[in-house]
């Protein structure tokens, strides 16, 4: 596991637990509004697992969860036999993921290894999802696939997207409403939405982009509701 970094404690990361937070580093997504550049460009030192799994062993009476984020943590060969120790452990896992390993996925939930997902959905689920993700060519039914596996899982699991200025508008907003909804169904999986923080972005670019005022995002939210109530603002 090439970790990259190790947030003590968290109280909002892992639904009704307390956590910590283990980020891994890389990415095969290269968001440009992404606040993890040294993650996923890996310029942060690596942490060895055992001190990981030493911390964690320590605290088993504070912690509840951990959290496996990035980066991209389904690039990491060794992601299983980590999740292992850390369920030796005790612990519940989460993982953050950008869906664009469905395999790797559908192992780790067929092995009854995770107990909560977040999923990232960068943009509409169509050819303007490249974008979003910085890459020239990416077929966005890898990450349908994700949706799918965890519509069939017995698992809690969230959708989470970050609104970026001139990236995610209400025809943009109302695109990736109708998509979610079309796959979901009668399903109520909550969809979260965090605002763009314009620090350390991967592109720098972004970090003159001002993010929307919350009185936007909330008129954003009234339009998506229409096709996905679900849709909720994540305090930061």
């Amino acid at each position: 596991m090439k970790i990259g970094g190790l947030q003590k404690v968290t109280l909002i990361d892992f639904p009704d637990l307390i956590a910590a937070i283990v980020f891994v580093k890389g990415c095969n997504f290269a968001c440009p509004f992404c606040f993890n550049r040294d993650l996923v460009l890996g310029n942060l030192p690596t942490l060895s697992p055992k001190t990981v799994l030493a911390f964690l062993k320590k605290r088993k009476k504070i912690l509840d969860g951990v959290v496996i984020s990035g980066g991209e943590p389904t690039l990491q060969p060794d992601l299983e036999a980590f999740i292992r120790k850390i369920r030796k452990l005790g612990y519940q896992v989460k993982l953050d993921t950008n869906g664009a390993q469905p395999a790797v996925l559908k192992k780790l939930l067929s092995k009854k290894l995770i107990d909560y997902v977040a999923l990232d959905i960068k943009g509409p689920l169509n050819e303007e999802y490249a974008a979003a993700i910085g890459k020239q060519l990416f077929e966005p039914t890898v990450v349908i696939g994700s949706i799918k596996l965890l519509l069939k899982a017995k698992i809690p699991f969230e959708f989470r997207t970050t609104i970026v200025p001139k990236m995610h508008e209400k025809r943009t907003l109302r695109a990736m409403a109708k998509g979610l909804k079309k796959i979901v169904g009668q399903r109520k999986i909550t969809w979260f939405w965090q605002n763009f923080q314009p620090q350390t972005c991967l592109n720098p670019e972004f970090e003159a982009r001002k993010p929307y005022s919350k009185e936007t995002l909330n008129d954003f939210l009234k339009i998506a509701k229409r096709d996905y109530p679900e849709v909720k603002l994540r305090e930061q």
